[in-house]
């Protein structure tokens, strides 16, 4: 049979595929692809938003952990200032290890006395630790003592608060375990006396121990206070709260503000009050920047220092491989002025309210 003619027009299953279907399923596959790879993207980026937080929470806990700990030490440490000062034989180690020692020993047993006097035994007194040295040579002029329970320092701040001054918190010297007036044979025994006069009226203080943490964060309204003297600027300070007020009005100067949520520290200066916030900003920063890079700087044989070819020569700290700048304050600092020359209680009472409002806000619970 013959073959049947195709018509004109009919297809012969060869046609070529049309150039414009072509390009439009190739922009769809491309299109795809672009989302499929935006997805992927931004499903990572949520990955390391979530661990980052996790890290930020967990690094926030540690934090706390550290600084509840520093906290419960210093709550059994006081400190005693105002020692004489007395320098030992320096030629002769065995006679300056023997001077040394009597001054300890004269140390520890005024601060017994003290303690006798406060009305703690010496069933708890005797396992007192004491550091007198921060150097091989002398004495430091602070002492610190470490006590067993927090109850007993407290016990004797008591008695030092009613006799501040007096000479129940004279100083007194003993040898041998007994009291020693005769200041010739003192400085035969101790060494040679380091001040302006042969006296031995000096008055000690006892103060309580502040932790490395309170130290740390209290470095920022320190500074202020340095920056604020040196304008000129009449304050007066609040530890606890962090602020500088006006003297008479009592009117905020400056509020010190930790967010540990956010790791930041906002210094708020008062237009009122600080008129050239630009240049005790500046001075504020240059002064904060001196004291925890300082220590490359710094004269003097001080640890953390690398030795010089020449004293003129900036050195590297000691730790400048391992430490960062950032670990000796772990918050980053702002500064903002606050615009409070015309509704000043207003405008600090709204930024109080807020920063409370943030620092209580309830802990979120996250759901999938």
């Amino acid at each position: 049979m013959a073959k049947a003619m195709k018509s004109k027009h009919e297809s012969s299953g060869l046609t070529p595929e049309p150039l414009s279907r072509r390009l439009r399923l190739s922009e769809e596959e491309e299109t795809k692809e672009e989302a499929d790879e935006q997805m992927i993207q931004t499903e990572a980026a949520q990955d390391i938003l979530a661990e980052l937080k996790n890290m930020k929470a967990q690094t926030a806990f540690l934090l706390a952990q550290q600084a509840d700990n520093l906290r419960e030490k210093a709550r059994k440490e006081f400190v005693v200032a105002g020692w004489s000062m007395f320098a030992a034989e320096t030629e002769d180690l065995e006679a300056q290890g023997l001077q040394l020692e009597l001054q300890t020993e004269s140390r520890e047993r005024w601060v017994k006395e003290l303690a006798k006097k406060a009305g703690i035994t010496s069933f708890y007194y005797r396992d007192w630790a004491f550091s007198h040295q921060t150097r091989g040579e002398a004495l430091s002029p602070l002492t610190i003592v470490t006590v067993s329970q927090p109850w007993q320092r407290n016990k004797l701040f008591d008695y030092t608060k009613k006799y501040a001054g007096t000479d129940k918190l004279k100083e007194r010297f003993y040898l041998k375990e007994k009291e020693e007036q005769d200041w010739n044979r003192i400085t035969e025994k101790f060494g040679n006396f380091q001040g302006s006069s042969q006296t031995n009226a000096n008055y000690l203080k006892v103060q309580p121990q502040i932790s490395l943490w309170d130290r740390i964060t209290g470095l920022p309204l320190k500074i202020a206070m340095t920056v604020a003297e040196q304008a000129g600027i009449s304050f007066r300070h609040n530890w606890r709260d962090l602020t500088l007020t006006q003297k008479e009005s009592g009117e905020y100067v400056l509020w010190i503000h930790y967010s540990p949520d956010d790791g930041t520290v906002i210094v708020y200066l008062s237009a009122k009050h600080i008129p050239d916030s630009t240049t005790f900003t500046h001075t504020y920063e240059s002064r904060f920047n001196e004291i925890l890079n300082g220590g490359g700087r710094t004269k003097g044989k001080g640890k953390g220092r690398s030795t010089g070819s020449n004293d003129k020569e900036p050195s590297m700290p000691l730790t400048h491989s391992s430490h960062a700048r950032s670990s000796k304050f772990p918050f980053s600092l702002k500064a903002r002025v606050v615009p409070d020359l015309e509704n000043h209680w207003d405008v600090w009472r709204t930024l109080w309210n807020e920063a409370v409002q943030k620092a209580c806000s309830p802990y979120t619970v996250m759901t999938s």
